[in-house]
């Protein structure tokens, strides 16, 4: 879970009010935080919450504390002016195409402020940008920036210079991977690609090279009064917008004037930031149901003002709305545990439980852990992927076509339907570890959803990935033997067929009986063009197996 430091006077002239030794322990149960520690004028929080990006600063948790006191009631909105600033973005093929930016003046920048961005940039970029892989911002002294149309674009690494932050030398964007300590440390994240992502100016000074490190001119900003700018890029839209969003809020809640800009796609243009309101409907007995309690429609209201929603009941439907920067909201139980924590969990009375049963493993349980053992035993390393996933990633990626169980409203791209197998998911995985030596053969026992005409079919797959060079389709069918000869499958047949995934000539189907049972599995080596979309340069062969129970 996020850890941040908060200097406890900073929190004190943003609440306007002081916080009591004796207070300290439940002070900050509002905003899913606990006390980690005190240590001077710091205080170390521990937040319960890896969704909620906006509590990952002194501001953010500052904003929750005044909603739970009643000083915010209901949803605080925030607007911005729109700025003469322009953002060109360049044709950025795979590589964080995507842009949100802002301009912020009247910046008073004291020591605790600048420690607080810094922290702030590195949680949301770490956790929330999974370790900069999705997302990275970059935050900049507008006035060392020249003129107002600036450009994102890919820029070559053997030609492009700058001198990067805690350096004065200029270098070429493949030197600041070498010889730079946050290009040694992100490096792996522009693996296979020629070009690197850079900001430059109107006079063509170069900013910074996303997601590395900024400029040492431009990108480094210190205490006093500032004007600023600030962009984040990333894998989508709306990632980029929440996490621009969250940062232009702290400087807003600080008394900055932040202002809007606008990002030119070239065939379409976006305007950022973007604060807007999602909306959702819940039963009033779904509600009381889950708090094992009724209550009237008035506290219901107070409940969910105090925790930062704007609310209508009609009829039997509490109608809520909340901010878009809420991207833990994904259910009714979201907003229902809000409704707790303003309740608050420790005035809550216990119900002793009667229940009468035997704890065990599901079947299905017991028979996957058997088949992590065989992974195990081939000498195969398992890794754990997401069964939500993409399109593109799926099938665009992998030159396919294919049925999907698709999310009716899925929060962003990235997790837009189910997956279907998860090669895919091990080839993504395969990239952001080019930093780590060879081999790397890995496996997973995991869940895939199958759309057919009969409906929707849940299966267990037996998946096996080794990236190495000279890995090829006889050591893949190899595994494959070992596996299926240990779970003494019957009437094995393999057969040579044409998959656009994989190179021609060196894939076969599986077919064979499990318990009696037509079971199919894919082994082979994946085609040259879809490593390269996933921006790989190393071999690849695969095999996976449907080894459903039935």
């Amino acid at each position: 879970m996020p850890k941040i430091d908060v200097s406890r006077s900073d929190l004190e002239s943003l609440l306007h009010y002081k916080i009591k030794d004796s207070e300290l322990e439940k002070f900050f149960l509002c905003t899913k935080c606990e006390v980690d520690g005190v240590d001077g004028d710091t205080i170390k929080l521990d937040i319960k919450d890896s969704n909620r990006p906006d509590l990952w600063s002194i501001e953010g948790v500052a904003r929750e504390i005044k909603k739970d006191n009643g000083e915010i009631k209901g949803l605080k909105e925030y607007s911005f002016e729109k700025s003469d600033y322009i953002v060109d973005v360049g044709d950025m093929k795979n590589i964080a195409k995507y842009v949100a930016a802002a301009v912020v003046k009247n910046v008073d920048i004291s020591d605790d402020f600048l420690i607080s961005l810094v922290n702030m940039q590195e949680k949301i970029a770490g956790s929330y940008g999974k370790k900069r892989s999705e997302l990275s911002m970059g935050m900049y002294d507008l006035n060392k920036i020249s003129g107002k149309k600036l450009k994102y674009f890919l820029g070559d690494k053997k030609t492009v210079k700058f001198a990067p932050l805690g350096f004065e030398k200029e270098m070429t964007l493949e030197e600041v991977l070498k010889n730079h300590k946050k290009g040694q440390e992100y490096g792996h994240l522009l693996a296979g690609f020629d070009k690197y992502p850079v900001w430059q100016d109107e006079k063509g000074k170069i900013m910074s090279m996303p997601p590395i490190v900024n400029s040492n001119d431009s990108g480094k900003v210190e205490v006093g009064k500032n004007d600023l700018f600030i962009e984040v890029t990333g894998i989508t839209q709306e990632k980029v917008n929440v996490a621009l969003l969250i940062v232009c809020m702290a400087f807003a809640d600080r008394g900055a004037k932040v202002e809007a800009i606008t990002v030119d796609y070239g065939k379409e243009k976006v305007v950022t930031p973007y604060f807007a309101k999602e909306k959702m409907e819940i039963s009033k007995q779904k509600i009381f149901d889950y708090i094992g309690m009724e209550i009237s429609e008035k506290d219901l209201i107070g409940l969910l003002e105090r925790k930062g929603y704007d609310v209508k009941i009609v009829k039997d439907k509490v109608v809520v709305e909340y901010p878009n920067y809420r991207v833990d909201i994904m259910h009714p139980v979201d907003v229902i545990e809000d409704i707790l924590i303003s309740i608050g969990y420790n005035t809550i009375k216990l119900e002793k439980v009667d229940v009468r049963s035997t704890g065990g493993l599901l079947d299905k349980t017991v028979w996957a852990d058997s088949l992590r053992l065989l992974g195990v035993g081939a000498g195969l390393q398992e890794i754990m992927t997401f069964t939500l996933t993409s399109k593109e990633k799926q099938f665009g990626k992998m030159k396919i076509k294919n049925k999907a169980v698709t999310i009716a409203n899925p929060m962003s791209e990235s997790i837009e339907i189910f997956r279907t197998s998860i090669v895919p998911e091990h080839l993504e995985f395969l990239v952001k570890n080019q930093h780590i030596s060879y081999p790397q053969n890995v496996f997973e026992v995991g869940k895939i959803l199958e759309e057919n005409d009969k409906g929707i079919l849940e299966k267990i797959f037996f998946t096996a990935t080794l990236c190495y060079e000279g890995v090829d389709y006889t050591y893949a069918k190899r595994l494959a033997e070992f596996v299926l000869n240990n779970l003494e499958v019957t009437d094995k047949k393999y057969t040579e067929f044409k998959h656009n995934s994989f190179i021609e000539g060196r894939v076969a189907k599986i077919e064979y009986k499990l318990n009696g049972k037509k079971k199919e599995g894919i082994i082979g080596e994946i085609n040259p063009e879809v490593l390269k979309n996933f921006n790989l340069e190393t071999p690849v062969a695969v095999f996976e197996l449907d080894l459903t129970p039935d």
